[in-house]
């Protein structure tokens, strides 16, 4: 001890000077464990930022080799350091100073799982940017062989699994990729650590995405989402992800709006989250056809990537601009943006997203007129098995196209036949049948084109046939054979500009086409024509030129009367078709025609077994919350329809909760009911509900519900506001209420398009009754029902007393 003393310039004392010394002596070895400290507290800042996605604050907290030093920072925290700055200039977008910074290996003594890591970070950033697949499976490799040598330390292995899953999903090893990020999840849950598992969730829910099993990655989402938000401050990252991701998915499966509900919420903490969130928003849009908005977040994209130097995410976007651009018949921005994207991809060398640069440029290649040009391109993805089912099917689509536009129609027909095929396999992954409504409506193109090159040929028949087999796929599951309906003229529309299509299918006999008036046309004069209706006025006696316009579009060339089956199309769904004016002399088209609803041509109901009882279940006149008040005239529409009946159960006010209604309607009563409010959900049909009384703080019956019981009714009356579908959907008509009963096998469905007065309504239930009751069809009891008002002398002759309830049939 003595000789350091001396060499530091001092000679040994003895009384008060000496306590002095071993004072300055003592504040010395605290100030280098203050520096110690400090330089531990700079590292965890540091590394917070991976978390944050911030890796230009993270490096910039980095201090150099001589601050380290002066730092007094041992070997173990300095050569921390050094992997810390490798991952950080990786998540930069760096990876050639990442790989600069990990490439020499560490001196002997150093600490097994730093040297690890840096071997984990070191060939993670060699299989991001490898340009062959030898150089991916070296790194695949030194990932696996550090997780041998980690061992059983799950809390280790278990972020090592996350990363080795990405790359083996790179490399198309699915099932490696599946095994890995299901590693990463039990290593979470062995541990305890939630944010761990959460990630093991999300990594398997994009892995699903990516292979378009869409109900697993909703299902492995959500639970990250779940995961991560219980973690707090801890979790705040991966849920968010998990949220961004969510309304990625719902992009996927074609429910744009919801998609664009949950983006929309989604706020960004940063440039990365922004790339992210920006592009899937740019996305929605498009599918919804609102380009304009699509690309003021592309552009918001482009900006952020750029800031972040992150070239993968920018040439991400660069393709999505290509899109867009083609859907505005801006060709010339298109092929840019291709270019631009071209380019970056030789840069990069990835490969992987040679498909859609692939399919971007066949796509302006045939606007352009180069069908010749683009065939080549299109086969050569078609004839590559990486190629993923989304984008396989827009291969045959545009090659379809390009054959068509070059004469070559049995081929071109050969090619639309393939994609609506890789299109309705993969429907068939869905287990929500909402979702597969989406998902169908979502790629409606498919079948759109297939059907106007079939028209182009004269292929009438061949062309309904394509109709029939895009309609009602997901409550059907597949499309089944169709045949006339005894008695009943059929009216099969397809909307489509410059102009939509009618199909007249007789009981007997063969289909007559039409061609009528595009879509935009016919949409806004069933807008103004509904709106006019709502505002209480009369189309036959106060103008109404939508009415009569209406009528010689889509009614005259038919010439139908007597008992008319309707299977509408996009807008069609809204109308009342009994509300249009015929002319010479003008009266209501009620007059000549007993009018039914239907999904398809196909009957998606098997023949029940046996008579239907003539029970019946009343159910209404609830008391509920949240703003739903008593309908003053509930209770008497109830009273006046039970009488009617010998065997009546009635569920009325506290009695008529969801519980004993759900129980009620297992006992497959002979006919049904509701008079009550309904809330209709626009962006989640099937959340739409029939308000009933509370009973625990449950007081909805969600059409959902509904979908899950197996009836055996002959008729469900739904007497509430927008009962029929708050939203209407190509392929498969307006969803609601009216859908969901129709599935869970009632005959026939009453309900209502729009909000109901609630003074004339048990009016008109009450007759409607008293014809089914003589022995009539509900079609027909309910056209004498509404007849009687029309015919009357007072305000109820008026369509809006009458015209909202609507009849639906399988």
């Amino acid at each position: 001890m003595q000789f350091g003393l001396f060499r530091l310039g001092f000679v040994p004392m003895n009384g008060p000077r000496r306590f002095v010394l071993l004072g300055a002596v003592l504040s010395i070895l605290v100030c280098c464990a203050d520096r110690t400290g400090k330089a531990e507290t700079i590292y965890e800042k540091a590394f917070a930022t991976i978390e944050d996605e911030d890796p230009a604050a993270g490096l910039a907290l980095i201090p150099s080799d001589e601050v380290l030093a002066e730092l007094k920072a041992p070997r173990a925290l300095r050569d921390r350091f050094r992997v810390l700055k490798g991952e950080l200039l990786s998540l930069k977008g760096d990876p050639a100073g990442a790989l600069a910074a990990l490439e020499a290996p560490f001196a002997e003594g150093v600490e097994p799982e730093t040297d690890r890591r840096r071997r984990r970070v070191q060939a993670f950033v060699r299989c991001r940017a490898a340009s062959t697949n030898e150089e991916r499976v070296a790194a695949i490799q030194v990932l696996r062989d550090v997780i041998a040598e980690a061992g059983a330390n799950t809390a280790e292995t278990g972020p090592y699994q996350l990363r080795l899953g990405t790359c083996l999903s790179r490399a198309g090893e699915s099932a490696g990729a599946e095994a890995a990020f299901q590693s990463a999840r039990d290593a979470g849950r062995a541990t305890k650590n939630r944010v761990l598992e959460a990630q093991g969730e999300t990594s398997l829910g994009n892995l699903y995405g990516s292979q378009g099993r869409y109900d697993a990655a909703v299902l492995h989402t959500t639970n990250a989402h779940k995961l991560a938000t219980a973690e707090g401050a801890r979790g705040r990252h991966v849920a968010r992800r998990a949220a961004d991701n969510l309304g990625w998915l719902l992009f996927e499966i074609g429910d744009y709006d919801r998609a664009v509900e949950a983006l929309s919420k989604f706020q960004p903490n940063n440039d990365r989250e922004r790339v992210v969130n920006s592009l899937n928003l740019a996305r929605s849009f498009t599918g919804l056809g609102d380009t304009e908005k699509a690309t003021v977040k592309l552009e918001e994209a482009l900006a952020a990537a750029r800031r972040l130097s992150d070239r993968r995410n920018e040439l991400d976007v660069l393709t999505e601009m290509a899109a867009v651009a083609s859907e505005r018949g801006n060709w010339f921005e298109a092929a840019r943006w291709n270019t631009a994207a071209r380019k970056l991809i030789a840069e990069l060398k990835q490969d992987d997203v040679l498909p859609l640069i692939g399919i971007g440029e066949a796509r302006v290649l045939i606007a352009q007129g180069q069908n010749v040009e683009a065939e080549p391109l299109l086969r050569k993805l078609i004839a590559d098995s990486s190629v993923p089912p989304e984008l396989r099917w827009r291969a045959h689509l545009l090659l379809g196209r390009s054959l068509a536009n070059q004469g070559k129609l049995a081929a071109a027909e050969a090619e639309f036949t393939s994609a609506m095929t890789i299109v309705e396999s993969s429907q068939t992954g869905l287990a929500s049948r909402e979702d597969r409504v989406s998902f169908l409506a979502g790629r409606i193109d498919v079948y759109r084109e297939t059907i106007q090159l079939l028209l182009q040929q004269k292929k009438e028949l061949a062309a309904l046939q394509v109709v029939e087999r895009s309609r009602a796929r997901a409550m059907r599951g597949k499309a089944g054979p169709w045949r006339a309906r005894p008695g009943a003229t059929v009216l099969l529309y397809w909307l489509d500009d410059p102009v939509s299509h009618l199909w007249v299918i007789p009981p007997t006999g063969a289909p007559k086409y039409h061609r009528i008036a595009g879509a935009r046309e016919i949409q806004d004069l069933v807008e103004r024509h509904t709106g006019f209706i709502l505002r209480a006025r009369d189309p036959l006696t106060e103008g109404g030129v939508e009415a009569r316009r209406l009528y010689e579009m889509l009614l005259a060339p038919a010439g139908v009367k007597n008992q008319v089956v309707i299977v509408p199309d996009g807008v069609l769904h809204q109308l009342n078709w009994e509300t249009l004016v015929v002319p010479d002399p003008d009266h209501y088209w009620i007059e000549d025609a007993t009018v039914s609803v239907a999904r398809s041509l196909t009957s998606s109901l098997a023949p029940a077994k046996g008579a239907i009882g003539d029970r019946m279940l009343v159910v209404g006149d609830a008391v509920a919350g949240d703003g739903f008040g008593k309908l003053k005239h509930a209770g008497d529409e109830m009273r006046r329809v039970g009488e009617l009946f010998e065997q009546v159960e009635t569920l009325q006010e506290k009695a008529a909760t969801r519980k004993a209604t759900l129980a009620a309607l297992a006992r497959r009563p002979g006919f049904v009911h509701f008079a009550s409010h309904a809330s209709a959900h626009r962006l989640r049909p099937l959340e739409s509900a029939i308000i009933l009384s509370d009973d625990g703080g449950s007081y909805k019956l969600y059409a959902h519900d509904v979908m899950g019981l197996k009836l055996r009714t002959k008729l469900v009356t739904l007497s509430a506001c927008t009962a029929a579908g708050a939203k209407s959907f190509r392929g498969e008509g307006l969803i609601g209420f009216a859908w969901a009963f129709l599935g869970a096998g009632a005959e026939n469905v009453v309900a209502t398009l729009w909000e109901v007065d609630d003074g004339s309504t048990p009016q008109l239930m009450e007759q409607m009754y008293r014809q089914i009751r003589l022995g009539r069809p509900p079609a027909v009891a309910l056209r004498e029902a509404k007849l009687a008002f029309l015919r009357s002398e007072s305000a109820l002759r008026k369509p809006f007393f009458w015209a909202a309830f609507q009849h639906f049939q399988h």
